[in-house]
């Protein structure tokens, strides 16, 4: 039982003149609420109220402090005040220490022991009364103790609860406790004076300033003008006030004491502020100071107006620590500290319009914290449900939201689907021991799944180091020292393993060094030797904590120093290990296995000596592996993909960069990077850098922008394998697999919106009706299978003869047949994704038979036609006896679409363009009407309406070899007298689908070529072309096979056949045209008559033909002329732009052969004409070697003279003109022989030297030759389209007639004196070319 203490009072505190109130109202009321403002003794004088009012002798009178260092300093005060041993009848308890007895009468502790032991005893049985000091500060701890308490009223009435407050918002604590009474009481106050200083205007004389530079210059200038009183000195953290300390020190103020204070500072380096030592004090805290401390002496208070504050984002899961302008409330704290013991001077850095428009008050932790912890507490320790909880201020539902969803990833709770209320969570075994662990939950997961991968001691120092502040110190002005010393325990993989090379460097320092060595050890390596105690601290309580669950042997640690043995892995490369812990599952449902693959994990500290391994894991591989799995489990909202450079990509999209102090951070490239973007103007392209593709981090932290901290790499199985059914599948893109040859989709494994992983799989057990589609549709009808079983091959020729019997009938497109020949599939098969599954199934309802799947042409057509369409849409094509296989198709755009014509390589000869424009009726009369909408205007008019005009047309035409559109022509003439023109008929096209297709097979029916112009199918054949020039190709024809044996003679040697027509009619009682064209065919030196299919062939090979068999018929009296060609070496090297000479002699006598025997009319054959040809040649023959010899040596030297100035460009006599050398080349190229007859080479004689008297005449006047270019520039732009229309042999050599023109008109314009060998005219030119074109259109 506690000891009787006798108070005893100073009348100095203005709180005892409200004594005996105070005493009344606590004995007639459970709770009292007692606002004090600054100076006032509440917080050491209302324990002894209590005592005077009779409680603390069968309890304990407990204290709250929001700090340790309060909590310490007024309890000393409050026994002292006694007069009793501090620790005996009055003690503290604090985080690592306790300072109390069984016989403690008064307990002052801080919020978090009493917080936790209503955990241990809801119902605080050891304690008479409590006192809330402070509860204005509205903590966490705070609000969740003022909640517990007001549930706890109706249980333990004898129970007084004292909330101490300064004075502000004092009526919302009295309305939490049902308006429980409010004692004001006045504070005892020398005056203080407030003095603003913003920054703003020290700027203008000191330029760009900090806060910390702003507090150094005014701390110093209170020191230069008041030798008397201490400064106190408010700043956001730890960094600032080393930060400030250090300008200090070089200032000054280095005369002072200048003392730190916060809260991770040691309790005896806190105390030292209560104990002046005679020398002015300078003190730089962080908020730690703003309540419950009385520090002495204090005269002066320095605000710089800022504080660092935590705030946690639910659905973001991002914690920041904002420097923050302090509240209101806050900066009269502040100001409250000086003015105790004299008058009092408080300066603020900031302007007091800046302090007006501030919030009155600080925004309470609870509405800026992750309640995840909190939650784990009520839930395992049934204290209700935190929306019901009687908090001052309740969170809001999204915290609750992320506080529950956080506990559920970590497979702590579960939602009870055995409830109404949606949001009915429960314990899992897991939470239960998560609860019972002083960490926060993500830590607690860590430990627990540590014990299972049996790395228990490593996790342990990692965890206890992630609930401290990173004790690396990293002073702006000495960073890059600071950096260089630290570098021994960077592991280049792992943030973690980095702590723990920290851990044993400074364990392996202890046990060698003095205390005093140790600290200088931490001094020159940037480690901070008071958060290094804290760790330890942490470390032992963990320990501790763990030894007592039974989660570590109790043998297990150095009993000496109280913290496990000391821990760490050693340099190794990647090597797989093994997962071997799964999510548990407290929910019935079964756990999912871990993998089985091997992992890659990698330990290597490339600038830190190697601890020796402890490990009890089979390799350091493995603890590496063991160690991250843990911290996984724990941090699976922290895990991100790299995108770029640094840029990481986390769950629920978030962007952040993995943080530049990481040992991960791939300097040299960043380094790289920012010159690049220095030297270019333009973003430079990301880098590839060595930061790992997959991370976890211990934390994201958002200043200037979102970063990843304390980050180690991972693999994305170790993801997978803790994960559990955290992993949500999503199955999209159903498709067909040509490789895998199966129906799939693709399976994204996503973790909070993050995907971990792709792959394709089975569509067959995710959707088996879709699967089944997919497969009937791509692996059978689109034959997208390997294997080609015998019902495939039979349904492909089925489906052949339904689409095209569909086709006939006009019934509808092969997609018809392919949509029957689907339902017909589909109705037989079910779940089938491959022919794997497909045999399966077989196996399974057809006794592994595949008949089953064999369709009838019945199957795949409708019913069968009312009406006969065969003599419109017949089924064949009979051409001389015959029989081509038509097959229709109806496939809208597709090239198949229309009829396609199957011709044996053997017949291509046979067919004609009539054969093909009447190869189906049915379609010829919409063939008539496609060509009349085509004419030009003027003509279609005169032919409305044009439906009924292409009936009446249709019934007319009869089948001929003649073009659709000559038959037209004539018609048009004969019946309506219109008269119609080549060029207007070319702009009018047929449909494409009413073309015939020609596919041109082999014996085999392999597809030679296909296409619809006849022509260009002929091209493309040139060996099948010279076959059936010589008749071969249509052998296979018996009506052709009794003409040629009728007509064809080989070899001729004479005249021997009389006169031929010009085509002979094959066609017979089939109704389409088949035609036969004699034709004289030259084959080597050997000339034959043959029957050709194609009436131009027939003239272009009589053309070489007819000269040949007139040298085989006149003999020697000709054969001299080709040993004459010999005289032609006397022109000497004016041949050599024509080639070798025997190249020169053999196109010289081509060229007399065709001057000689030259006709008119080479078809039909007629052996009058032949002789007339016969008998001009003997004529003619005599001289012409001279003639040709002496003709062309003079146009040679022509045209030297004209390559002899265009090498020059520019002589003392003549100018080259633009165009001249292309002008040249065509009036003289080098085949010059084979292009022009005998009686043309004069002419081009004289064209040349009319160009060369062209360039004499541009050298006198230029502007002359410019005028007269311009009258023939518009001819030689004719001449360039006329070109481009002269397709054809045939028609080059009509289009030349018009060169020959133009080029007389060039010698009238420019050379007039030359003369001209026909009357020329800009009309008869433009006359010309009409014409032509009109042809050639």
């Amino acid at each position: 039982m506690p000891s009787i203490l006798q108070p005893t009072y100073s009348e100095d505190l203005p709180i005892h003149t409200r004594r005996e109130e105070i005493i009344r109202a606590i004995q007639e009321n459970q709770i009292v609420v007692i606002a004090g403002e600054t100076g006032s003794g509440k917080t050491t004088q209302i324990p002894k109220f209590l005592i005077d009012a009779g409680y603390g002798e069968n309890g304990l009178i407990g204290c709250t402090q929001p700090r340790r260092v309060a909590a310490l300093s007024v309890a000393q005060r409050i026994a002292e005040e006694l007069g009793v041993t501090y620790g005996n009848e009055v003690g503290a308890k604090i985080r690592f220490t306790d300072q109390t007895r069984h016989d403690t009468a008064i307990k002052v502790m801080t919020d978090g022991i009493l917080l936790n032991e209503i955990q241990d005893d809801p119902m605080l049985r050891a304690y008479d009364a409590i006192i809330i000091d402070e509860a204005h500060e509205r903590s966490l701890n705070i609000d969740f103790i003022l909640g517990c308490l007001r549930q706890l009223t109706d249980l333990r009435k004898d129970l007084r609860i004292v909330i101490t407050s300064a004075t502000i918002d004092t009526e919302s604590f009295s309305k939490a406790f049902d308006g429980a009474p409010i004692i004001e009481v006045s504070g005892r106050m020398f005056p203080v004076d407030t003095y603003y200083r913003p920054i703003e205007e020290m700027l203008e004389d000191a330029g760009d300033l900090t806060f910390i530079e702003a507090a150094a210059e005014l701390i110093n200038e209170i020191i230069n003008h008041n030798n008397e009183g201490d400064i106190l000195v408010f700043l956001p953290g730890e960094r600032d006030i080393n930060e400030l300390r250090r300008k200090l020190e070089d200032s000054r103020a280095r005369g002072c004491d200048i003392l730190p204070l916060y809260g991770r500072m040691a309790n005896a380096d806190q105390q030292r502020i209560f104990h002046p030592q005679g020398r002015r004090r300078i003190i730089l805290s962080t908020n730690i100071a703003e309540t419950s401390l009385t520090v002495p002496g204090i005269r002066y208070v320095v605000d710089t107006g800022f504080a660092r504050i935590s705030r946690y984002s639910a659905t973001s899961r991002t914690l920041r620590l904002p420097i923050e302008p302090i509240a209101q409330s806050s900066a009269d704290q502040r100001k409250g500290r000086c003015g105790r013991v004299s008058n009092g001077v408080c300066y603020r850095l900031y302007s007091e319009q800046d302090f007006l428009g501030r919030p009155r008050y600080t925004t309470p932790e609870i509405h800026r914290s992750n309640l995840a912890s909190v939650i784990l507490r009520m839930l395992a320790f049934q204290l209700g449900d935190i929306r019901t909880f009687p908090f001052i201020d309740p969170p809001s539902d999204t915290a609750i939201r992320g506080g529950y969803r956080l506990l559920e990833e970590l497979d702590a709770v579960y939602s009870d689907s055995r409830s109404e209320n949606e949001d009915d969570y429960r314990l899992t075994k897991l939470g239960r021991k998560l609860a019972r662990l002083p960490v926060d939950p993500t830590v607690a997961r860590m430990l627990l799944q540590a014990q299972r991968e049996n790395a228990i001691e490593d996790v342990l120092v990692i965890a206890s180091g992630l609930s401290i502040q990173d004790p690396r110190e990293r002073p702006a002005e000495l960073a890059k020292e600071a950096d260089e010393m630290q570098k021994r325990f960077v592991h280049k993989e792992s943030d973690f393993l980095t702590l723990l090379n920290i851990w044993n460097a400074y364990h392996d320092e202890m046990d060698r060094l003095s205390q005093g060595q140790l600290r200088k050890f931490c001094k020159k390596h940037f480690v901070s030797y008071q958060r290094m105690r804290e760790w330890r601290d942490v470390h032992h309580q963990l320990e501790r904590v763990l030894k007592n669950l039974k989660m570590m042997p109790s043998g297990k640690g150095n009993a000496a120093r109280g913290l496990g043995r000391k821990t760490g892995v050693a340099e190794q490369s990647t090597q797989p290990t093994e997962a071997n812990a799964p999510r548990s599952d407290e929910r019935g449902h079964k756990p999912k296995q871990a993998s089985n693959n091997k992992q890659q994990a990698t330990i290597t500290a490339p600038h830190c000596t190697p601890f020796t391994p402890h490990s009890s894991l089979s390799s350091d591989a493995a603890t590496y592996a063991a160690i991250h799995r843990s911290i996984l489990t724990g941090l699976l909202s922290n895990i991100a993909v790299k995108e770029e450079e640094h840029n990481y990509r986390g769950p629920r999209n978030r962007k952040a960069l993995l943080f530049p102090g990481s040992g991960l951070f791939d300097h040299a490239t960043a380094k790289k990077q920012r010159k690049a973007s220095y030297a270019k103007t333009s973003k430079p392209k990301p880098a590839k850098t060595s930061a790992p593709a997959w991370i976890v981090c211990g934390e994201w932290m958002e200043t200037s922008r979102l970063f990843a901290r304390t980050a180690a790499k991972v693999q994305v199985q170790w993801i997978e394998d803790v994960a559990g059914d955290l992993l949500k599948l999503k199955h999209s893109e159903p498709f067909w697999s040509t490789k895998s040859a199966a129906a799939l989709c693709k399976q994204r494994k996503m973790l909070f919106g993050l995907e971990i992983g792709q792959s394709n799989i089975s569509l067959s057990r995710i959707d088996p009706d879709q699967s089944t589609e997919i497969f009937v549709r791509n692996g059978l009808i689109e034959q997208g299978i390997r294997e080609r079983p015998d019902f495939l091959q039979h349904n492909n020729e089925v489906s052949q003869r339904a689409e095209s019997e569909l086709a006939r009938r006009r019934l509808g497109s092969g997609f018809a047949v392919e949509d029957r020949l689907y339902d017909f599939y589909r109705q037989r098969l079910s779940a089938v994704g491959s022919y794997a599954e497909l045999r399966s199934f077989a196996k399974r309802d057809h006794k592994g038979r595949l008949d089953f799947l064999k369709a009838s042409i019945d199957d795949l057509l409708p019913e069968k036609e009312q009406t006969d369409t065969t003599e419109a849409f017949p089924k064949s094509l009979a051409i001389g006896g015959s029989e081509l296989p038509l097959r229709y198709k109806h496939e809208p755009g597709g090239d198949s679409d229309g009829v396609t014509l199957h011709v044996p390589l053997t017949q291509i000869g046979a067919i004609q363009q009539g054969t093909l424009d009447w190869a189906v009726p049915g379609h010829l009369e919409e063939k008539i009407e496609s060509l009349l909408r085509g004419l030009p205007k003027e003509i279609r008019i005169q032919l409305h309406p044009l439906k009924q005009r292409a009936a009446e047309l249709r019934k007319q035409l009869k089948p001929s070899e003649r073009s659709l559109r000559e038959q037209l022509a004539e018609q048009l003439k004969e019946q309506y007298g219109i008269q119609t023109f080549k060029d207007n008929w070319s702009k009018t096209e047929i449909p494409s689908y009413l073309q015939p297709r020609i596919q041109i097979e082999n014996t085999k029916g392999d597809t030679l070529a296909d296409g619809r112009d006849l022509e260009e199918l002929r091209a493309s054949l040139e060996t099948t072309s010279k076959e059936v020039s010589r008749g071969n190709g249509l052998d296979a024809i018996p009506a052709w096979q009794t003409a040629t044996a009728q007509y064809e003679r080989e070899n001729l040697s004479n005249w021997s056949f009389g006169d031929l027509p010009t085509e002979i009619d094959l066609s017979g009682d089939s109704g389409l045209p088949l035609k036969a064209f004699p034709a004289l065919v030259l084959e080597g030196e050997q000339v034959h008559l043959r029957l050709l299919a194609d009436v131009s062939a027939a003239l272009h090979a009589t053309q070489k033909g007819w000269p040949a068999l007139g040298t085989i018929v006149m003999g020697r009296d000709i054969a001299w002329l080709r040993n004459d060609l010999k005289d032609l070496k006397q022109i000497g090297a004016l041949l050599l732009p024509l080639g070798d000479f025997d190249t020169v002699k053999a196109s010289a006598w081509h060229h007399i052969q065709n001057h000689l025997f030259r006709t008119g009319e080479y078809l039909p054959l007629k052996e009058s004409r032949f002789k007339k040809v016969l008998a001009r040649a003997d004529e003619e023959r005599r001289g012409i070697v001279p003639k040709l010899k002496e003709q062309l040596r003079a146009l040679l030297e022509a045209r030297q003279d004209i390559c002899l100035l265009l090498e020059q460009k520019k002589t003392s006599t003549a100018l080259v003109y633009p165009g001249m050398r292309a002008q040249m080349e065509r009036i003289a190229p080098t085949n010059i022989l084979e292009h022009y007859n005998f009686t043309e080479l004069p002419h081009l004689t004289r064209f040349l030297k009319a160009m060369r008297l062209r360039a004499e005449r541009a050298k006198d006047s230029l502007q002359r030759d410019i005028e007269k270019s311009e009258r023939v520039a518009p001819y030689e732009v004719r001449q360039a389209k006329l070109d481009k229309l002269a397709k054809s042999p045939e028609q080059q050599s009509q289009v030349k007639a018009y060169h020959m023109l133009l080029e007389e008109f060039k010698v009238s314009v420019y050379a007039q004196e030359l003369g001209t060998s026909q009357k020329v005219s800009e009309k008869r030119l433009d006359k010309l070319a009409d014409e032509l074109e009109r042809r050639l259109k």
